[in-house]
């Protein structure tokens, strides 16, 4: 029995749309320190075939995530390539496998728990093919080796964004498929989540990668993502907070506006959600340079500066009492 855990990344230079051999744009995302999800992969019966179930877990996915997950984890290959890479040796045993997930955000609610799941069960189905040399595996595993690098790429083919749920605090990952962890100067951020909506959405991220293409506004998206993308570096590393509050709202509204101009058109936000990504829950307060963003869901993500964090909570609990 194995567990493993992954944070969620959230993205403030999103990737929509993908081509074959990796996103349609580069990305970069903040990856948070301790939401996320917790998988344990238990082995409860002999068998000649290779097989998983969800029996007794909190979270279970719909019937294509599940089928998705099968394939992943069946493509035992890809682990045994990465595993050799560093010295060690896949023992694999068909069986019946138990998968226990528990995310501790609302999953299917635009806070990246797919990034989180697959990053989660990639690490925790590596650990069970290292068999008895889990242990040692886990030894040489730390952050700055480059055995993270190459479970985020084995990880992104369930989902492409989990590939930068295993690196911090910010991962870049290419249109050229390259997973770049970026320092910053910055100081650190505190990601207030104001859930708006906890129900699975209807439209799943990856329908709507799928969606976005049919949108008039879609082959201008590289080109304007490219350069906001070297902004928000810019502001990271110069620490401007103005223009990173700036060019993060942009670029989520220019995400949503592909959704509301798809073909047939389909919309995420709801009004609470847009008073925040127009900025004018913060306008003319000292939190006018809050970074706002919303991925592919109702809820929204403002970052606030550690230091400012707590003056933050006492400004939604006395000027939005009723935002969970």
């Amino acid at each position: 029995m194995v567990t493993a855990f992954a944070p969620v990344n959230i993205a403030w230079v999103k990737y929509m749309g993908k081509k074959s051999d990796g996103p349609t744009n580069s990305s970069l995302s903040m990856t948070l320190d301790s939401l996320g999800t917790r998988t344990r992969i238990e082995k409860v019966a002999e068998s000649s075939t290779l097989s998983f179930d969800f029996h007794g877990s909190p979270y279970v996915p719909p019937p294509s995530g599940i089928e998705k997950i099968h394939r992943f984890l069946s493509s035992v290959e890809s682990f045994d390539e990465a595993l050799k890479e560093f010295g060690f040796h896949c023992e694999f045993r068909p069986g019946t496998y138990r998968i226990h997930t528990l995310n501790n955000v609302p999953a299917g609610t635009g806070i990246a728990t797919s990034a989180s799941g697959f990053a989660a069960l990639t690490l925790a189905w590596a650990h069970v093919l290292a068999g008895k040399q889990s242990k040692e595996w886990v030894r040489v595993y730390p952050e700055e080796t480059a055995i993270p690098i190459r479970m985020a790429q084995i990880a992104r083919s369930g989902s492409g964004s989990a590939c930068r749920s295993f690196h911090g605090p910010f991962v870049e990952w290419t249109g050229n498929n390259e997973i770049v962890p970026f320092a910053t100067k910055s100081h650190g951020f505190v990601d207030f989540i104001l859930l708006f909506e906890i129900e699975s959405k209807a439209v799943s991220s990856s329908d709507a990668h799928q969606r976005v293409v049919s949108s008039p506004l879609f082959s201008r998206r590289a080109g304007s993502v490219a350069k906001r993308l070297q902004r928000i570096k810019e502001g990271l590393q110069n620490q401007d907070l103005p223009t990173l509050a700036c060019e993060v709202r942009e670029e989520a509204l220019e995400m949503h506006e592909l959704f509301h101009t798809s073909i047939p058109p389909f919309r995420y936000l709801n009004p609470n959600s847009e008073l925040w990504l127009s900025g004018n829950a913060l306008r003319d307060t000292p939190f006018s340079t809050g970074i706002v963003t919303a991925d592919a869901g109702a809820n929204i993500h403002v970052f606030i500066q550690e230091t400012e964090a707590l003056g933050f909570d006492s400004f939604l609990k006395s000027n939005f009492p009723g935002v969970r």
